[in-house]
């Protein structure tokens, strides 16, 4: 039995707290820490954009689980990054670079978690190592061909992805990355996406070309390919999900900022595989988290 691509359920986590975090800053260019603005009315209007999103997907017959964030946690809005589910009803933990984000593993998700989930993984401890891989932000999956693709920097340790490979027994594809900054992508989730039987990817931010190949060849063997510019790439194109609605009706979902970014020979091949494409205004979550819609969503299979 083929393992599923792309879930119909989604867990959210609803802030507490939001502000461009400053321990993640420096691996990452697109948040923007120079903005002064107050905290109350940042957080209210993350939480609204939220809200608009998960309205959104739940009205396409998405199933949403809603979440309690911590106020100690600035980036508990993405989710996927200390925690994944599979088909096989399991869950793994991941470590997480930055100190304040480790505290997003909270007993209250954990037990909504793990009441479903058995724990088959956790790699937390590799963050003592200095070794970080940070979930479905480091990975982006190709589950039923059973490929992990990982863009390497600091939050991606290859160590770390080797082992996690050899126990879900995925073949693991590595690559380096720039943006236009000089420094590797932050997360594989920026750089693509990966559906069924379509993939959108940023092969120009990929500098070395015997990488650059092999990661093309082996999405060609199975998926239609989307090829997003540099430029694409920072307006989040790559920072897609495919999700399921109603009846496993497929949709791919991302912000208004990337939908408006793609052009139309792209929106003409996403259509052949998605009855719509899912699109909600995420400026406030870009422009200071530094994530979009993908980075927003935990899968629950």
């Amino acid at each position: 039995m083929l393992e599923e691509q792309s879930p119909n359920h989604l867990l959210f986590v609803e802030p507490a707290v939001f502000f461009a975090n400053p321990e993640t800053s420096a691996t990452n260019p697109y948040q923007n820490t120079a903005a002064q603005v107050d905290p109350a009315a940042l957080l209210a209007a993350v939480r609204t954009e939220i809200d608009r999103f998960t309205a959104l997907l739940e009205s396409f017959g998405v199933k949403i689980t809603r979440a309690p964030g911590s106020p100690q946690c600035p980036d508990h809005i993405f989710p996927g990054n200390w925690v994944s589910t599979h088909p096989n009803r399991t869950a793994v933990y991941y470590p997480m670079m930055a100190k304040n984000r480790r505290a997003e593993r909270t007993p209250e998700i954990c037990a909504i978690l793990e009441k479903q989930y058995k724990i088959f993984h956790d790699y937390a401890p590799f963050a003592d190592e200095g070794k970080f891989l940070e979930g479905t932000g480091s990975f982006v999956l190709d589950r039923i061909n059973r490929i992990a693709y990982l863009a390497l920097s600091e939050r991606s340790h290859q160590d770390v992805a080797e082992k996690w490979a050899e126990d879900m027994k995925y073949e693991l594809i590595c690559f380096d990355t720039r943006t236009p900054q000089g420094i590797p992508v932050y997360h594989t989730d920026l750089v693509m996406f990966i559906g069924r039987d379509v993939a959108g990817i940023c092969f120009d931010c990929i500098p070395d070309e015997k990488q650059r190949i092999r990661v093309r060849e082996h999405l060609e063997e199975t998926h239609d390919i989307v090829e997003f510019s540099m430029e694409q790439m920072n307006e989040m194109c790559g920072n897609a999900l495919e999700v399921r609605g109603e009846a496993g009706i497929a949709y791919l979902t991302m912000s208004s900022r990337a939908y408006a970014a793609l052009t139309a020979e792209q929106e003409r091949i996403l259509r052949r595989y998605y009855v719509d494409i899912i699109h909600s205004p995420l400026d406030i979550v870009e422009n200071y988290g530094g994530g979009s819609a993908r980075c927003l969503i935990l899968e629950l299979f």
